[in-house]
């Protein structure tokens, strides 16, 4: 019988054979720091946005949020 072991990224799952492949792609990814206050919200009521004329489902969650990365830039997230 042969065992081997595989290192796992933390961050994104990715397996490697070595070690320092493992800890260069864990380094690699920039993490979120702070959720930004700018988000994009539809008033509760609402069944259609007002600036695009389109039902939208779900009012309650946000359309859009940004949140700064731990290298200072704010990156927007969509649904």
């Amino acid at each position: 019988m042969k065992e081997t072991t595989l290192y796992i990224c933390k961050i994104c799952g990715e397996r490697y054979a070595d070690r320092k492949e493992a800890e260069t792609c864990e380094a690699a990814h920039i993490k979120p720091k702070r959720l930004t206050k700018t988000m994009k919200f539809h008033p509760y009521k609402c069944g259609r946005d007002p600036i695009l004329g389109f039902a939208v489902s779900q009012s309650q969650y946000p359309d859009w949020i940004e949140i700064e990365m731990q290298d200072g830039k704010i990156v927007r997230y969509k649904r």
